[in-house]
């Protein structure tokens, strides 16, 4: 009998090689779990999931007035959960050309706090997910170099803070 995570995985690329016909709008499903989308070794022994999501991708090509493409537009949304049990749903769009790519997006915290641990000083913090989260990136294609580079930032934040904390709030930046 195939388990639950081979069979997502097994129906996940029949899926997306059903749908990537050579056309110039194309839709993509992925599933997530941590930081690996499937299929995520679906052939091994299932893995303990500490967190899972889902994201949807659309894309297409704009042409200019000759019929020439110019760009690549890409919108997705998106739906994940980690070990805590908090819930996130992020929507997106982006760009990219033969010179460079770019892409930003927004976030939502779903629900509220899951659970409750001591934060080493006595007090109770209940943990949850930030409430709001923006974010963009962009970077650039090297072709002698087989290579992408990108930069981005990321900021989430929340009103509501736990006891002892004078805000809540997160800015990643990332480059690679």
């Amino acid at each position: 009998m195939i388990s639950f995570s081979r069979q997502l995985a097994l129906i996940c690329l029949l899926l997306s090689t059903s749908l990537s016909a050579n056309t110039p709008k194309q839709l993509q499903v992925k599933f997530a779990t941590d930081a690996n989308y499937f299929p995520f070794e679906y052939l091994s022994d299932d893995k303990e999931i500490q967190g899972r999501g889902g994201q949807i991708n659309h894309a297409w090509v704009s042409r200019d007035a000759s019929g020439r493409a110019t760009h690549v537009n890409k919108a997705f949304a998106a739906y994940d959960r980690n070990a805590a049990g908090n819930d996130r749903a992020t929507i997106g769009y982006g760009q990219e050309n033969e010179n460079l790519f770019w892409d930003g997006r927004v976030s939502k915290g779903l629900g509220g706090g899951t659970g409750k641990r001591s934060d080493g000083r006595g007090n109770i913090v209940t943990d949850r997910a930030y409430d709001w989260g923006v974010g963009a990136s962009v970077g650039k294609f090297l072709p002698d170099a087989n290579a992408r580079i990108r930069a981005g930032i990321d900021h989430e934040w929340s009103d509501k803070v736990g006891s002892g904390e004078k805000d809540a709030r997160n800015t990643t930046l990332s480059a690679g």
